[in-house]
């Protein structure tokens, strides 16, 4: 049979499974644990932003 990794997880899954896999409990917590990552960098690197079009939205507050 044919396997795909789940990216996710970490896993390779038979293509028949994924469904399956995709609602299990672990894949979910997993998933919402790396989109918390996500959202805290892209957070950070905003904060960062030096570029003109965030100066300049500072200046309009």
């Amino acid at each position: 049979m044919e396997q795909v990794r789940c990216n996710i997880c970490q896993v390779s899954i038979e293509v028949s499974a994924a469904k399956e896999h995709a609602m299990l409990q672990s894949h979910a917590e997993q998933k919402a644990r790396l989109e918390g990552e996500l959202l805290a960098t892209k957070r950070a690197e905003y904060d960062r932003d030096s570029s003109v079009a965030s100066q300049w939205a500072t200046t309009l507050q």
